[in-house]
């Protein structure tokens, strides 16, 4: 008898649980259909929504059912969700109040922006050409001292030791010049280099 009734349970309801105590065949059961299933059923899925959010975007005097399932008519064309509050999210279709946009800065192209550009370059270029260490002028020290420190030789011909201290002194002096005149060079290459640099990117920027 428990068997017969739990049948009779099964079509009525469409739903059984299985009970351990209950001896007999399992009977297999349709799913119970809740509230919400129902809901998903009338207003369709996500992407149906979508759809039909789509069809309905800028057409006025369209009827459509809204998420909760009332009757609506579109007023206004359909505008983007963002910028949205909490409640007005809920209502698709809810006209939104359009945000300022920044506009774009248009670079106007006057004459007298170009023309100082122009000059800038060439003032670059003058700087690049002209040497920035003069080699003429530490070459002419260079002469100086070293017949200075051969006068110095001269006198101290009587003394050989004397005559050495000032011929090592006068190597060393030289050295020194050397070296001076190399670290003038390589700053001077530096220096034209770096203002290459620059007149090569004030040139690309004038021509953007």
């Amino acid at each position: 008898m428990p068997n017969e009734e739990n049948l009779m349970l099964s079509e009525n309801h469409s739903t059984i649980r299985s009970n351990s105590n209950v001896d007999g065949p399992v009977v297999k059961t349709s799913e119970f259909n809740s509230p919400r299933k129902k809901l998903r059923k009338r207003l369709g899925t996500s992407s149906d929504w979508n759809e039909k959010k789509r069809k309905y975007k800028g057409q006025k005097g369209v009827e459509y059912k809204d998420r909760h399932g009332k009757c609506k008519t579109t007023t206004k064309s359909l505008k983007s969700s963002r910028n949205l509050t909490t409640k007005e999210k809920h209502n698709e279709f809810v006209t939104r109040v359009p945000v300022r946009r920044r506009k774009k800065k248009v670079v106007e192209d006057n004459d007298e922006s170009r023309r100082s550009l122009e000059t800038h370059i060439e003032n670059l270029t003058q700087k690049c050409k002209e040497p920035q260490v003069s080699l003429l002028e530490l070459g002419e020290k260079h002469q100086n001292i070293t017949a200075e420190l051969r006068e110095d030789i001269q006198k101290f011909t009587y003394d050989a030791t004397s005559t050495s201290f000032a011929e090592e002194q006068y190597e060393r002096n030289i050295k020194d010049l050397k070296k001076t005149l190399k670290d003038s060079e390589d700053r001077s290459l530096l220096q034209r280099s770096n203002l290459e640099i620059l007149i090569e990117k004030e040139k690309k920027r004038k021509k953007n």
